[in-house]
């Protein structure tokens, strides 16, 4: 393979960080995130900032969320707020998202919704009601396979409380 072709199916994430939060920065290829709200919610693979990466390993839409390190390195017991910038990749450069900075985890409030975003982006134009359908009967094929072999009295709680939970649900 050339240089060039061999260069074409890899990706330089990128880096952000100055020469001094090197041994800090980070990158972490985005797969979910979720709106809990507990925990940072950032779900993925963590690279060292500026790791080049064969784009077979990297999922599609690619989305990264940079740690570029403290904004401005504090000595003694004030802590210094850290960098966030959220990446997504498209027609072959990076496009920022959104950034950050924060001394504990605000952060995550700011780019969670953008991040989630442009992981999931609008679908094409679909029937409701037909997908809808054949996602509930992925669902009971599932459940019904739970339950294969249990007794007849605890099939049928099982799937009254569903109903129950279920209800409540649609009434939101």
């Amino acid at each position: 393979m050339l240089p060039a072709e061999q260069a074409s199916r890899r990706i330089q994430l990128p880096r952000s960080s100055s020469r001094l939060a090197q041994g800090y920065a980070h990158c972490r290829v985005l797969t979910s995130v979720s709106q809990k709200p507990f925990g940072t919610g950032f779900e993925g693979q963590i690279y060292p900032a500026g790791a080049v990466v064969d784009r077979a390993r990297l999922p599609a839409p690619l989305v990264v969320l940079e740690c570029a390190g403290p904004v401005d390195p504090r000595r003694g017991h004030t802590r210094s707020p850290v960098l966030w910038i959220l990446w997504e990749w498209t027609h072959e450069r990076w496009r920022e998202l959104g950034r950050s900075t924060a001394v504990n985890w605000e952060w995550t409030l700011d780019l969670r919704a953008p991040a989630a975003r442009a992981l999931h982006p609008d679908r094409e134009l679909f029937d409701v009601l037909r997908v809808g359908r054949d996602l509930a009967e992925g669902i009971l094929e599932v459940i019904e396979g739970r339950l294969e072999g249990e007794r007849e009295d605890l099939r049928r709680s099982c799937f009254s409380s569903l109903y129950d939970r279920l209800s409540a649900r649609i009434a939101l």
